[in-house]
């Protein structure tokens, strides 16, 4: 993976002490984050999520994904982060890739079950469902 790309997901962890967010390097790096228009990107994220074991740099990598997904729709994004919903255990984690699914486009024959069973095991219903209003325009399918 890109020594950039490892640099912007260390950067995107850092937890500042007293600093206001805006101060912080963190909140730069996510703004950064944010900017990012490389589409390939995605396949290199993709592989990174499978590997990493520091789940903060999971959940920058997701934060990542989710942005990128937004820009690039047609791509994989969407199925990536539903094939880590099922592995992803820490709670805290799972809601960053919740929250980034929750904004990239879904192809209507992406099963979502798996994320929707996954929040539900943990101890609870999440609030953030895998959808957001523009997903109504294609419905989604829970398979059981």
């Amino acid at each position: 993976m890109r020594t950039s790309l490892i640099d912007l997901i260390a950067r995107m962890t850092v937890r500042d002490g007293n600093v206001n967010s805006d101060q912080s390097v963190s909140w730069h790096a996510h703004r950064e984050a944010e900017a990012l228009s490389d589409a390939s990107l995605i396949s290199e994220l993709a592989e990174y999520v499978q590997h990493e074991s520091k789940q903060d740099c999971r959940g920058a990598a997701y934060f990542i994904l989710g942005k990128l997904g937004e820009k690039f729709p047609a791509l994989e994004c969407a199925a990536i982060l539903v094939a880590q919903a099922k592995k992803e255990k820490n709670k805290y984690v799972l809601a960053t890739l919740l929250g980034a699914l929750a904004h990239v486009s879904k192809s209507n024959d992406l099963d979502l079950t798996p994320s929707m069973l996954f929040s539900q095991t943990k101890g609870g219903w999440f609030a953030i469902p895998p959808f957001n209003r523009s997903s109504a325009r294609a419905p989604h399918k829970l398979k059981t």
